[in-house]
């Protein structure tokens, strides 16, 4: 639940399989909205008592699908952004997609979420 935003897709915490962050780590996700809206995306940290990750992505085209790709190293907490980046080794165990204002009742849409390594050959 987030009081910020309107409507949320979530994956609760140990309903995933535990991830670590890494250089070569990253999620993406695609979606599809009704209306033009922002989309956040945020991980709990299980390192640090489940403190969230967080990564904003401006400007969603109503009608549209489109897809975001995000390296965990890129999340930051909402504290204090510049003082917390993203850190190597954190484990994530959960996710949670959210979009609109409170109150908001257009459709959004959320395909192909995954959580990927890359591997360099």
């Amino acid at each position: 639940d987030n009081r910020y935003w309107g409507l949320g897709a979530i994956a609760p915490e140990h309903r995933i399989r535990q991830f670590r962050a890494s250089a070569d780590t990253f999620v993406s996700f695609t979606v599809w909205t009704e209306k033009a809206t922002d989309v956040l995306l945020e991980l709990p940290n299980q390192t640090q008592g489940g403190k969230p990750f967080k990564k904003a992505f401006d400007g969603v085209t109503a009608g549209k699908w489109k897809t975001f790709t995000v390296g965990l190293m890129e999340l930051q907490t909402f504290g204090d952004p510049g003082k917390n980046p993203g850190l190597e080794a954190v484990t994530f165990n959960g996710l949670s997609i959210y979009a609109g204002q409170p109150g908001d009742t257009f459709a959004v849409l959320i395909d192909e979420v995954l959580v990927y390594r890359k591997i360099y050959r």
